[in-house]
């Protein structure tokens, strides 16, 4: 390749990546334990990870198999590498089904849904 388009090639290159916006990815949601016991009331917690590029606000909201609504929360990465969402669906009796979370902004993604249980009594 001749100097000049090496040159211009590197420069490009460069250039892109220096404008390039932080991204999000790497989304992870734990398997909450299977719940034996007493449902007067019991709380399955439920802990996810997302993962971004670099500095950025993320839009999140949790989602859930009996469609309930929950607020828009904001995660604020002030450097790229994962950070630790917390959710706690309380329930009174057994239960199955799934929780999952949902980016919002500044893209669109969602996490795997996971499936859990509550068994009351032995």
């Amino acid at each position: 390749m001749k100097p000049i388009y090496r040159l211009l090639f590197l420069a490009t290159l460069f250039l892109v990546t220096a404008t390039a916006q932080p991204r999000v990815g790497g989304l992870a949601l734990d398997d909450p334990p299977q719940l034996f016991g007493n449902c007067n009331p019991t709380r399955v917690h439920f802990t996810g990870r997302i993962n971004a590029t670099g500095p950025m606000d993320v839009s999140y909201v949790w989602i859930r198999s009996d469609n309930a609504s929950a607020p828009t929360r904001v995660l604020h990465f002030t450097r790229s590498g994962p950070l630790t969402i917390n959710y706690d669906w309380t329930l009174r009796g057994p239960a199955n089904g799934w929780v999952a979370f949902r980016i919002l902004a500044p893209q669109q993604l969602e996490s795997r849904h996971v499936a859990f249980r509550v068994n009351c009594g032995r």
